[in-house]
């Protein structure tokens, strides 16, 4: 008997998360409208993950990641659908604070974060064209997102020493926060 129930749940959907009603807004391109419990920042990881589910419409990994530099993991979701042949990379993102969790928005694939106290900053990249990587520079405050600045840096053979530089600059390197801001000017 337990066996047929059990059956019965998987096939109506997943036994973890609060369940949200199926949205395909992101796969039209549109921003979701958001739960209150998510604008709020007082949702918890069962409902982060049923509305991640309900926004992808299939399974979803929960992937900690501090993207704001204040040693607390924000969890991030990948929308799978939005994989690109390119490699791109999109992700639902998620502020961890007292009360819960609070929706952000979506980011792309992070490179690295910069923390120059009492400000952090995100740098996001995905490829724009054969070669062509194209970087974001965001400042992290108050659970947000601001974009600063974009830059699209050619890579491989056919790139510049000055692109090389600066990528490696980015992914390996400690710039100082004016060369940050610099690079993105």
């Amino acid at each position: 008997m337990k066996l047929a129930a059990l059956s019965a749940v998987l096939a109506a959907g997943s036994v973890l998360g609060a369940e949200y009603p199926a949205d395909d807004s992101l796969m039209k391109g549109v921003a979701p409208s958001v739960p209150a419990e998510f604008r709020e920042g007082r949702a918890t990881l069962d409902e982060l993950e049923g509305w991640s589910r309900s926004l992808i419409q299939s399974d979803v990994e929960l992937e900690p990641r501090n993207i704001d530099c204040d040693d607390a993991d924000e969890i991030l979701v990948e929308i799978v659908f939005a994989r690109g042949t390119t490699g791109n990379r999109w992700f639902l993102a998620f502020d961890h604070g007292e009360r819960g969790y609070r929706y952000v928005g979506t980011v792309q694939r992070i490179l690295r974060t910069f923390a120059y106290p009492p400000e952090c900053y995100v740098v996001q990249y995905g490829t724009a064209g054969a070669g062509v990587l194209s970087l974001s520079l965001y400042l992290a405050e108050g659970g947000k997102l601001s974009r600063i600045g974009e830059v699209a840096l050619t890579a491989g053979d056919g790139g510049t020493e000055e692109d090389r530089t600066v990528f490696e600059l980015l992914k390996n390197g400690e710039p100082s926060r004016d060369d940050l801001l610099r690079v993105f000017r």
